[in-house]
């Protein structure tokens, strides 16, 4: 059975939270996100609804624009 994984949506607001890239009220500013990784709107909210688990290359763009590891990113589940 293959392993999955989840985004660690507490690591990436923590992250997020040091650039900027969080909203006043604690939600995270999917559009900022989405210019700084490259990652889609759509995904990003899919992902963080929980309606989709990230793709190992999203979890690399993730990591590279907040400068974390992918391993950082990741919640086995």
């Amino acid at each position: 059975m293959a392993a999955t994984y989840t985004l660690n949506l507490d690591i990436l607001r923590a992250a997020a939270t040091l650039v900027g890239d969080v909203r006043s009220d604690g939600r995270l500013h999917l559009s900022r996100i989405s210019r700084r990784s490259g990652v889609d709107t759509g995904v990003l909210s899919r992902i963080t609804r929980r309606e989709n688990n990230p793709s190992l290359h999203t979890l690399g763009q993730l990591a590279d624009a907040y400068k974390l590891t992918v391993d950082k990113l990741i919640s086995s589940g």
